[in-house]
């Protein structure tokens, strides 16, 4: 007989709680929509590196666009358009820098990557690093002992555009 009461009590408790708590779990089951287009924006913010990249994008300073301007070599004259920088973790000071290249004859996607010690003004040193940069450019492609396309940071700054 204890059983069964206990049975039944258990039962009636069950189904209360279980009843109000339906209403609480009706208006996340209709927000689960809306709650996985957030989850799907916020991803979609992210990186792909898993390294945080986006959170190493860094603005250049037009002093410094102004300075690698100064050294392209695109028919017509160049401008350098939307641009991003990264700090390479492979040097002590030294920031990738992303550039989109325009001139006569290039593409919308033309994307030159240049190194620099100084994003904020032109007392920097510049080289060309990708084989864009080093084509449009006349800054440093002979130097020898300069980054490269592999160093980190080239990927990441052109993954900011």
């Amino acid at each position: 007989m204890r059983h069964n009461a206990l049975s039944r009590a258990s039962r009636g408790f069950l189904q209360a709680h279980t009843a109000s708590w339906q209403g609480y779990r009706r208006p996340l089951m209709r927000a689960r929509p809306a709650l996985f287009a957030v989850l799907v924006v916020l991803a979609a913010c992210g990186d792909d590196d898993g390294g945080g990249s986006s959170a190493r994008c860094e603005s250049v300073s037009r002093a410094t666009l102004d300075a690698i301007e100064a050294g392209l070599t695109v028919g017509g004259g160049g401008t350098l358009g939307r641009a991003q920088a990264v700090r390479s973790q492979d040097f002590e000071k030294v920031w990738m820098v992303a550039a989109e290249i325009n001139g006569a004859g290039l593409g919308n996607d033309t994307v030159g990557v240049w190194a620099t010690n100084d994003i904020t003004g032109t007392s920097g040193v510049i080289y060309a690093v990708d084989a864009v940069a080093e084509e449009f450019s006349d800054w440093g492609a002979d130097a020898g002992n300069k980054p490269t396309s592999s160093d980190d940071g080239v990927s990441e700054a052109r993954g900011c555009l």
